[in-house]
């Protein structure tokens, strides 16, 4: 009798634990790494897909990420070497969408690919480069070098200190107070450069219209467009040589005493000793305006 009682007793506590292993909760699953100690030159790269960004220069020497995306995905932040990558984990086949938030030493090197993701960096001090399909992408901060290629997005630049190369179809470009070096490419889209103090500039489009405010110092500079109009708003006492040539648009000069009107290669020295610029078009009318005082 004892002995089929012990017997029982065993049955019950294996039983007992059995089904305590089966309800058990599952192991609690980390969270992803938010924050990571980083030098001020850290090289981080971003993989974006849909999901927008939002970054942002910091004094402090650490990486931080920060999120608002759709249920089921989050965002992760890994050590790869001497660099930092960002990626967006999910399930597949399930899209995503929302805004991904990363603060960076104000110095770090950027390499950030999204496709329909729209891109935003503030006091960006070091070197950006954006490669997107459709997403807009606007940049502010003295960075010493941004590079952005986008299919139809438009980009925004403000402040950029150092080199600026930018590339896109048929979006529109709004680059301003960019110091240094600048070279911009588009199909369709209109440029517009407001406020740029260059010692290079190099901007070509086949149909957008071109718009350039600011200083043109050293040199060589070159405006190359098809059916665009270009106007060119200059200070009277810079030194710069301008040299036109349409094929069938009309040359308007405001530097001029009255202002004048010419066609097919037409030339205007402004002081002694600078720079040359070089425009050269088909079928748009090129405006030489000086800038206002004050």
């Amino acid at each position: 009798m004892s002995g089929s009682c012990s017997v029982a007793i065993a049955l019950a506590v294996f039983a007992l634990a059995l089904s305590t292993t089966a309800f058990a909760a599952p192991p609690p699953v980390e969270p992803p790494v938010r924050t990571k100690p980083a030098p001020a030159d850290v090289v981080v790269e971003v993989e974006l897909g849909e999901v927008d960004l939002e970054v942002e220069g910091w004094a402090k020497a650490k990486i931080e990420v920060d999120e608002d995306i759709a249920a089921g995905w989050t965002a992760r932040l890994e050590k790869d070497g001497d660099r930092f990558v960002v990626r967006i984990d999910g399930p597949p086949g399930i899209p995503t969408g929302g805004t991904l938030k990363l603060r960076v030493p104000k110095g770090a090197e950027l390499l950030i690919t999204a496709r329909t993701g729209d891109v935003r960096g503030v006091n960006l001090h070091g070197r950006a480069a954006v490669a997107s399909i459709s997403g807009d992408v606007e940049i502010s901060g003295p960075a010493t070098r941004v590079e952005v290629a986008t299919t139809s997005g438009e980009v925004r630049l403000d402040g950029a200190n150092g080199r600026v190369d930018v590339e896109t179809v048929s979006g529109n470009l709004a680059l301003s107070r960019i110091k240094g070096e600048l070279r911009a490419q588009s199909v369709s889209g209109d440029i517009e450069i407001g406020k740029a103090q260059l010692d290079r500039l190099q901007l070509m489009t086949v149909s957008g219209d071109v718009e350039v405010a600011g200083e043109l110092r050293k040199g060589p500079h070159g405006i190359d467009t098809n059916s665009g109009d270009v106007r060119v708003t200059l200070p009277r006492n810079l030194a710069l040589r301008i040299l036109v040539s349409s094929f069938s648009g009309e040359i308007n000069d405001g530097f001029a005493e009255p202002p004048s009107r010419h066609r097919g290669s037409y030339r205007r020295d402004l002081g002694k000793g600078g720079g040359t610029l070089e425009i050269s078009m088909f079928s748009g009318d090129v405006t030489l305006a000086p800038r206002a005082p004050g």
